[in-house]
């Protein structure tokens, strides 16, 4: 039997929600922030009160939290929970290591 593998990592398959209440987590640490007005649709500076240095610092803490690395145009343009989300999900890699895992197990299946 020949092994072949493919990538996984251990924080594999993180769905929606995960994310969301990470992203959500790391927003509660900032002092500026309320929790009772957070949430996913809150806005940056409208809800939360945050002003453009604050969003930058957000990010740049989303980005850590995750390990991801969100390219400056697209940081830029976050500027509520939601759209922070959104770009968290389509930058972390976990997404293809879910898939990875299960074609793994496949190859794996077929080679017995």
């Amino acid at each position: 039997m020949r092994m072949r593998f493919a990538p996984y990592s251990a924080a594999a398959g993180l769905n929606a929600s995960q994310i969301e209440s990470r992203v959500l987590d790391v927003l509660k640490s900032f002092e500026k922030v309320d929790p009772g007005k957070l949430s996913t649709s809150a806005s940056f500076s409208n809800d939360l009160g945050l002003d453009s240095l604050d969003a930058v610092e957000v990010v740049m803490a989303i980005e850590e939290e995750f390990g991801i690395e969100i390219p400056d145009a697209e940081a830029d343009a976050i500027s509520t929970v939601q759209q922070g989300t959104i770009r968290c999900r389509l930058h972390t890699p976990n997404h293809l290591t879910r898939f990875s895992f299960h074609c793994s197990d496949r190859i794996h299946q077929q080679d017995a």
